[in-house]
C-alpha cells in the first residue's frame, strides 16, 4: 500500500514555523529583521576549517531566508514560509547571516544510520522476551490501530507486514520506495514484523508501519529528516501514527537549543506523537549528535544479551554512545538488546550483497547489531502502550517506559526495556520531561526562553489556545483543529532531487573503530 502525500495529508500544510515552531504561547521575543542573525557554532566551526571556497550546506531560517540564500548562494530546498535549505561558500557565511530577515543558519548536517493472536513459542530471536513483549502478546495488545512511522531508508514490502506497511510517497518524491539498502526493513521488522511460522516478531506485530525512504543518491542530510517528521505532523491524526522511530543522528555536534532538527522532533512531541531515538553507536561520552540529544525525546542505547535468555550476563554494549550532554541532559535514558538482532533482509539490497553468512540466520532473515535495532524495540513498546492507552500522551508513554524499566545491565547507569508491566499500568501515570526547558511545549508546563533556535520562528501561527494537552484524549485526536491549509504551501516542499535508486552506503559503517555491525 502506497500514501501519495499530495492525495492524503488532510489535515493541511503549515509553514516551518509550525512543524519547527517556537514555544506556543511561550512569548517569545523575536529579533528584528534588521538584526545579524546567528551562525550556529557547529557551522561556525565547520566554516572555520574549511577553505573559502568550499561550499557548505545550511539551513536559512527567518521572514528573508529565501531571498538571502538565493542572493549570497543557492537553495537547495525550501522548508515552508520562513527556512530553506541551501549551499553557500564558507567566505559568504557572514555575509549571508548579516541579510535583512535572516535569524539563524544552521548546518544541513550528514545523517548516519545508527544501524492476529501472536505466540512466542516459536521465536528465533531473544531480544522479543527480554522485552517481556510476550506478556502484552498474551492479553491481546500487539498495538494494532496503531502507526508508526520509520524514516529510514525504507521498507520493502514482505509476508512479514503484509498489509500493515504504508509506503509513505513525500511529495517530489520518484522512483521505487523500497529499500535498496536494507536498514529501514530490519528497523520495521525489530518494531512490527511478524514471520508466517512465529520465528520472528516484531515487539508490536499488530501495528501499522508507515515508511518514509529519505534515501537520496548524495546522501541524507537534516532537512530530508525535517521533511519526513513534516510528512508525520500533518498526517498524523488521520492515520494515528502514534510513534515516530528514527534510527539515524547528524554526524556534527550540536546544542539542542541550536538544532532544527530537535525543534522538529519537538513539535511532533508537544502535538501527541512520542518520538525514539537511537543513541548511536560512538560509544561513551559521544551524545552530542541531534537528535539523540533532545530532552524531550526518548534515547535508547544498546546492550549485549550474550545470547542468553536470562538478564543475569547483560551488559552494556562498548559501542553504545552515552553521556551528559553539552546542554546537562543524560542520555541514553533506557537500553534494549542491541546485538545479533534478527529481522528480515530486504532482497537486492546493500544489506543482502554484504551481510556474511554466518549473520544469515534463516532464508530472508539476517542479525545485526547497533543502537538502531534497540531503537524500534521502544517504537514498539509505546505502540503497545498507546493502544492499551490511547489517552496517554508522549510524556505518559516515557514515563510510564522509564518508571517501570527492567534491570540495569552491567556498566549501564540506565535500566532495560521491559512490558512485563508498562503496558498496563493500574492508575493514573506520571509525566516525564516536566522539569526540562523545551523549545515546544504543551500549555502549563516549562518551555526555554531567550535565544534558542525556538526565537528565530515566528510562533503567531501556533498559540496555545489552538490546542490542548490537559486530557489528551482520544476524542481530541482529529484533524479539525489541524487545519491550517492557509498556513502552509506544499509547492515549497516540492524537491525534484529525490531519487532512491542509490544510497551513500559508507554512512552505514562504524560510528567508531569498536563498532562492527555484523560482529
Amino acid at each position: 500500500m502506497r500514501h501519495d502525500a499530495k492525495r492524503f495529508a488532510l489535515i493541511g500544510w503549515a509553514a516551518l514555523a509550525a512543524l519547527l515552531c517556537s514555544c506556543a504561547g511561550a512569548g517569545i521575543s523575536h529579533p528584528r529583521s534588521s538584526q545579524r542573525g546567528t551562525i550556529a557554532a557547529a557551522l561556525a566551526s565547520l566554516a572555520s576549517r574549511s577553505a573559502p571556497g568550499t561550499r557548505l550546506h545550511v539551513i536559512v531560517q527567518g521572514a528573508g531566508a529565501s531571498s538571502a540564500a538565493a542572493s549570497v548562494g543557492r537553495i537547495e530546498k525550501r522548508l515552508g514560509r520562513d527556512g530553506v535549505a541551501a549551499t553557500v561558500r564558507a567566505d559568504r557565511l557572514q555575509r549571508l547571516s548579516s541579510r535583512r530577515g535572516v535569524s539563524l543558519v544552521a548546518p544541513d548536517a550528514r545523517i548516519a544510520f545508527t544501524a492476529t493472536s501472536v505466540s512466542a513459542a516459536n521465536l528465533a530471536t531473544i531480544f522479543p522476551g527480554r522485552d517481556s513483549a510476550s506478556n502484552p502478546w498474551n492479553a491481546g495488545v500487539t498495538g494494532e490501530g496503531v502507526g508508526i512511522a520509520v524514516i529510514d531508508s525504507g521498507v520493502t514490502p514482505s509476508p512479514d507486514f503484509g498489509a500493515r506497511l504504508v509506503q509513505v510517497r513525500v511529495d517530489g518524491q520518484t522512483g521505487s520506495l523500497d529499500d535498496t539498502i536494507g536498514h529501514g526493513t530490519l528497523v520495521a521488522g525489530v518494531a512490527a514484523g511478524k514471520s508466517a511460522d512465529g520465528r520472528f516478531i516484531g515487539i508490536a506485530p499488530g501495528a501499522t508501519v508507515y515508511a518514509i525512504n529519505i534515501n537520496r543518491p548524495e546522501g541524507v542530510r537534516t532537512s530530508d529528516v525535517i521533511t519526513a517528521l513534516k510528512w508525520v505532523f500533518d498526517n498524523a491524526h488521520a492515520y494515528n501514527i502514534r510513534v515516530v522511530n528514527l534510527s539515524l543522528g547528524e554526524t556534527v555536534t550540536s546544542s539542542y537549543k541550536e538544532s532544527p532538527l530537535d525543534l522538529a522532533v519537538e513539535r511532533l512531541w508537544a502535538s501527541g506523537v512520542f518520538v525514539d531515538v537511537a543513541a548511536g553507536n560512538r560509544g561513551p561520552g559521544q551524545i552530542d549528535y541531534a537528535p539523540a540529544n533532545d530532552p524531550l525525546a526518548l534515547t535508547v542505547g544498546a546492550f549485549d544479551t550474550m545470547d542468553t535468555s536470562g538478564p543475569g550476563d547483560d551488559t552494556l554494549s562498548p559501542w553504545s554512545s552515552g553521556g551528559k550532554t553539552t546542554d546537562g541532559f543524560a542520555k541514553p535514558e533506557l537500553v534494549a538488546p542491541g546485538r545479533h538482532i534478527a529481522a528480515p533482509l530486504a532482497p537486492a539490497s546493500t544489506f543482502e550483497s554484504i551481510a556474511p553468512a554466518a549473520n544469515r540466520v534463516a532464508s530472508g532473515y539476517v542479525s545485526a547489531n547497533g543502537t538502531s535495532f534497540a531503537g524500534p524495540q521502544v517504537a514498539g513498546a509505546a505502540a503497545i502502550i498507546f493502544q492499551a492507552h490511547p489517552d496517554y500522551s508522549p510524556d505518559n508513554v516515557k514515563w510510564v517506559l522509564l518508571a517501570k524499566d527492567g534491570a540495569k545491565p552491567k556498566g549501564s547507569s540506565v535500566g532495560a526495556l521491559s512490558l512485563s508491566s508498562s503496558y498496563n499500568l493500574a492508575g493514573t501515570p506520571g509525566r516525564a520531561n516536566q522539569s526540562v526547558p523545551a523549545l515546544v511545549c504543551a500549555p502549563g508546563s516549562t518551555c526555554l526562553s531567550g535565544s534558542t533556535i525556538a526565537s528565530k520562528w515566528s510562533s503567531t501561527s501556533w498559540n496555545s489556545s489552538s490546542w490542548n494537552s490537559s486530557s489528551w484524549n482520544s476524542s481530541s485526536w482529529n484533524s479539525t483543529s489541524w487545519n491550517s491549509q492557509a498556513d502552509w504551501d506544499s509547492s515549497s516542499w516540492n524537491s525534484s532531487s529525490w531519487n532512491s535508486t542509490s544510497w551513500n552506503s559508507t554512512s552505514w559503517n562504524a560510528d567508531n573503530s569498536t563498532f562492527d555491525l555484523w560482529g
